[in-house]
Order: C-alpha cells, then sequence, then structure tokens
C-alpha cells in the first residue's frame, strides 16, 4: 500500500523533475510496487509514437463544418410567418457561419464547445386583406456571438431590412419578434 504523503511527495517531484527521475527502485521504499510489472501500473510512461491511446489525455475534433451544415438544414427556408397580420416571413438561406465548433475528449469526458457568427438573409412580404402585394423587402439577421458559454441567455440579434418605410419597419420587427422566438415550421 502507497502511504498518501509519500504518493503526493513523489508525485510533485515527477512533475517537476519529469516522470523518469522518481521511479522507485527495488530497495527504495517497500511499499511502493516491488516488481517492474508493477510499476508500469503506476508510472506514466512517455510514450516513443507519442501516442495518445484511446483519446484519454485530450482529443479534439473541428465540428465547424457540421455545424454548417446543420444550420443550413434547420434553417434555410424556414418560414417565420405565414399570412399572420398579413405578412409573409421566411429566411432565404444561411449566408455566413464563422467561428468554431469542436468537441473534446478529456479523460473520457465529452466537452462541446462552441462560439459562432451567423448571418441569414430573409425576405418579406406584407399583403392587403385581399391578398394584393404591398411590399416585398429583403434583409439580413446577424447573430455575433452565440457560444456555449451564453447558451441559457438571449442572444444578440442584429436585423437589417433595405427598405426602412413604414411596412418595410412593421416587417423588420415581426422578423426581430417572431424569428427570435423561433419562428414556424419548414418552407
Amino acid at each position: 500500500m502507497i502511504q498518501k504523503y509519500k504518493f503526493i511527495s513523489a508525485a510533485t517531484d515527477i512533475t517537476r523533475k519529469g516522470p523518469k527521475a522518481q521511479r522507485p527502485t527495488r530497495n527504495q521504499n517497500r511499499q511502493w510496487p516491488s516488481t517492474e510489472k508493477e510499476t508500469k501500473r503506476w508510472i506514466v510512461e512517455d510514450r516513443p509514437d507519442g501516442a495518445n491511446v484511446h483519446n484519454w489525455h485530450w482529443a479534439e475534433k473541428d465540428c465547424l463544418e457540421w455545424s454548417r451544415n446543420l444550420l443550413c438544414k434547420l434553417l434555410n427556408n424556414l418560414k417565420v410567418l405565414d399570412g399572420e397580420g398579413n405578412l409573409f416571413i421566411k429566411i432565404n438561406k444561411v449566408e455566413k457561419v464563422e467561428g468554431e465548433a469542436y468537441v473534446n475528449v478529456r479523460k473520457g469526458k465529452i466537452i462541446p464547445g462552441y462560439e459562432l457568427n451567423v448571418v441569414l438573409s430573409w425576405q418579406g412580404e406584407a399583403k392587403d386583406s385581399e391578398g394584393n402585394s404591398l411590399l416585398k423587402v429583403d434583409g439580413s439577421v446577424e447573430i455575433p456571438y452565440i457560444s456555449d458559454e451564453n447558451a441559457d441567455e438571449d442572444p444578440e440579434i442584429r436585423v437589417t431590412v433595405k427598405d426602412e418605410g413604414p411596412i418595410g419597419k412593421t416587417l423588420k420587427d415581426a422578423m426581430f419578434s417572431k424569428g427570435k422566438a423561433g419562428g414556424g415550421g419548414k418552407g
């Protein structure tokens, strides 16, 4: 059995001097493993091939392209409003997804993370009570910082429209409020 204070002392020395500096010998403290086979269980050796066996120490996988594809699949052609208040709004497509998205593995624990900037294009149309088009507008939505650190908070959303007239402003406000709430179904 290893005495706790000697183990902590040895572990501290190992980190200062390197893993080979504090290997116990057979004549040293008999409470350390007594055979070379047992010793290998306790001492982490530097592997000559530098292998990270089973991704135990650290592994990172870039998931930005996967995130980009998923956001495109979920948001392209998404109807935000479909006639509510005679307004029709849909997201045309995801224009840009930048930043980083990754999955880390540390000692068997999966740790996802992301920091993304997303830009969407959208179009809206206002109709009168008879269904005649009053105005069609195009615009964009920018979400400058979506992160795992602020996942439980409302993200900052910037909505722009090319026509800033009264109907354009109504469509912009509807896009902001309904788009932030999640919109409708696939269009």
